[in-house]
């Protein structure tokens, strides 16, 4: 199906992991491929970057028409978490209902306007891109900085550190690895 409409398709797969998608000439690669294993939040902390959160009551929905027919903001007890076994706290709850029912009252050609749910996961979902977006482009611009390459040159960070290693070698010979007698 991405072939009929990009042409040409380039991918990259590690057992069930895609890591490298390319299409007319855009590449698109796993983030945690450029970091040390982190979460999210230290991750955004460690490149300077503000994290908003909210929530999403995971267990609620489970397709996107039940989300477009879910015009209220579902109560507190849908917020549960199976996977944390909790639910959110009242004062995220509250904060996120609140935040809810003010962009749904906005007018309808204003571009935060919420109608349904799934609006609401669409806002959702960009708290968290937008701001890894810049973490990554922090990172990447003190890697370059750095080390005078760009990350994104490489298929993962090990790539991107041998090439960085590289730099330090004689561009006229060959790119081989060796070791001193004494550890053959």
């Amino acid at each position: 199906a991405l072939e009929d409409e990009f042409g040409n398709i380039s991918v990259l797969k590690k057992e069930n992991k895609y890591f490298h998608v390319k299409c007319n000439g855009v590449a698109f690669k796993d983030a945690y491929l450029f970091t040390s294993p982190c979460s999210l939040s230290k991750y955004l902390v460690k490149n300077g970057v503000q994290e908003v959160k909210s929530i999403f009551p995971y267990t609620m929905f489970h397709s996107i028409e039940e989300m477009q027919l879910q015009f209220s903001f579902p109560d507190h007890a849908d917020f549960y978490s199976d996977l944390k076994g909790e639910n959110v706290s009242i004062e995220d709850y509250n904060t996120a209902r609140t935040e809810y029912y003010r962009r749904k009252s906005l007018p309808t050609d204003h571009p935060d306007k919420i109608n349904n749910f799934v609006d609401w996961l669409r806002y959702y979902n960009n708290l968290d891109t937008f701001p890894l977006s810049k973490a990554i482009n922090n990172s990447f611009d003190q890697f370059f900085k750095s080390f005078g390459m760009d990350p994104s040159w490489g298929i993962s960070l090990p790539a991107y550190a041998q090439n960085c290693m590289f730099q330090n070698y004689d561009k006229n010979e060959a790119y081989c690895y060796s070791f001193w007698r004494k550890y053959s």
